[in-house]
């Protein structure tokens, strides 16, 4: 109930923020920008969620193959869209997690959490150092280390609670409770991994990159090509990676309000139409709710099957 309750004011705070974005920028601006925007550019965005998606399961199924090689394609990436539909539905992380509980019964569970964690690790990494690259430009040196030292903290904080068995025991039991059985054997796989799986490791690390890039695409498509702002690719490849990286703090459903209040105090600095960015971030949320919507239509009864009534 309590997690419920978070969820729903986390949502309601991401909405506040968005609204007053749209209300100091200007709701009819945006509107009249969103009414100039090619059918051409909304086909490119649904076919980029769906391959962020894609990449995202590409980038799993690297990590897990030198622990489960029989392991179908097919079936992880169904499993990792029936996650991603309820990371948008599930109070906190249960929802993107839930690819442990769908793969239970042909990965076992700390194999996948191993993976997933382990992913989540690295793109945390890469985020931040590009991230870190993008406040020395838009920052300066002092505001750069400062997210430096943050960063490896909380990377340093990872590897304390793995290597410390009581905090371990401590998680399992009053943090994971029931949930603990898809942790059992987490620690020992995760750090072999990490010893003896480097170029599956380095794998991910590009494609994570490529995912970086492909991101970054989609708005100097929308600015350069669509509405003739000469902004460098780079600049928005790290205005990108910033805005991703502030997504993960935990103030808002899915980052929803605080990712776009950042980019938009970054695009200022360079001087761009925030009517362009306000815009062209509202048709991503959009599309990603949209696919969400289609998802729900496609898979919702498979869904209850396999999850919802189980957990509920």
């Amino acid at each position: 109930m309590k997690n419920g309750m978070f969820k729903s004011l986390r949502v309601l705070i991401g909405f506040i923020i968005v609204a007053l974005l749209f209300y100091k920028i200007g709701f009819s601006e945006v509107y009249e920008v969103l009414l100039t925007v090619p059918i051409s550019f909304l086909i490119i965005l649904f076919l980029f969620v769906f391959l962020d998606m894609l990449i995202a399961a590409i980038n799993l199924k690297v990590l897990l193959r030198p622990l489960v090689n029989s392991l179908k394609f097919r079936v992880l990436f169904s499993s990792y869209i029936y996650s991603w539909i309820l990371s948008f539905l599930v109070p906190g992380k249960l929802g993107e997690s839930s690819l442990v509980y769908f793969l239970r019964d042909k990965v076992s569970p700390k194999k996948t959490t191993t993976v997933f964690l382990l992913d989540k690790l690295i793109t945390l990494s890469i985020l931040g150092i590009f991230s870190v690259i993008g406040f020395l430009i838009f920052f300066g040196v002092l505001n750069s280390l400062l997210l430096l030292i943050i960063l490896i903290l909380l990377i340093a904080l990872f590897f304390v609670v793995l290597s410390s068995w009581r905090i371990r025991k401590f998680i399992r039991k009053f943090i994971l409770r029931k949930y603990s059985i898809f942790f059992k054997g987490f620690h020992s796989t995760f750090f072999n991994y990490l010893k003896t799986k480097k170029r599956h490791i380095s794998l991910n690390m590009f494609i994570t990159i490529f995912k970086l890039l492909l991101n970054a695409s989609i708005f100097y498509l929308f600015f350069n090509f669509f509405f003739n702002q000469s902004i460098n690719f780079f600049f928005i490849f790290f205005i990108t990676s910033i805005g991703i990286l502030t997504s993960i703090v935990p103030i808002t459903s899915n980052g929803v309000g605080v990712r776009e209040f950042f980019v938009l105090l970054l695009y200022a600095k360079l001087n761009v139409d925030l009517t362009l960015v306000l815009s062209v971030y509202s048709l991503i949320i959009l599309a990603n709710y949209v696919m969400l919507g289609l998802m729900l239509i496609i898979l919702s009864p498979k869904l209850k099957k396999r999850f919802i009534n189980k957990i509920y």
